[in-house]
């Protein structure tokens, strides 16, 4: 069980996505990373699991950088399409993580208490974005 401490901070790390800009998004082997751009900090959500995502108000899609080849008639590449929107807030429970879009876009990934380390909310502030302001792993 968490405690309290650690609890508020990684509710505050969800808490500063809000009006942040979504600038990057980084697929690699078995991971993806997306980058948002806040004021003065860069936060990175680096999950290894399957997410589900929704353009505007289209019908929700999904993608699983777990597997070791996709099938494109169940998963979605589309999730691209979020770089460059505006994070209207962000939530994170026991069950779910979700980032609400000004466009009414959402990305959300569900949490399950057997999930071995599915999400990480990186924090980094300073000139080049060098030092590391948080590092939550759920």
């Amino acid at each position: 069980m968490r405690s309290d401490v650690l609890e508020r901070a990684v509710q505050d790390a969800v808490a500063v996505l809000a009006g942040s800009t979504l600038v990057d998004i980084r697929v690699g082997v078995f991971v993806v990373d997306f980058v948002f751009l806040g004021d003065n900090l860069t936060i990175i959500v680096r999950t290894t699991k399957r997410f589900e995502f929704s353009i505007a108000k289209d019908k929700p899609k999904s993608f699983d950088p777990s597997l070791e080849s996709h099938d494109l008639l169940v998963e979605s590449s589309e999730f691209v399409f979020l770089r460059g929107l505006r994070c209207r807030g962000a939530t994170l429970n026991l069950t779910r993580f979700e980032v609400a879009f000004d466009s009414d876009a959402r990305l959300w990934i569900d949490l399950v208490p057997k999930d071995f380390e599915p999400l990480e909310l990186i924090g980094t502030t300073g000139e080049r974005h060098e030092k590391l302001a948080f590092h939550h792993v759920l």
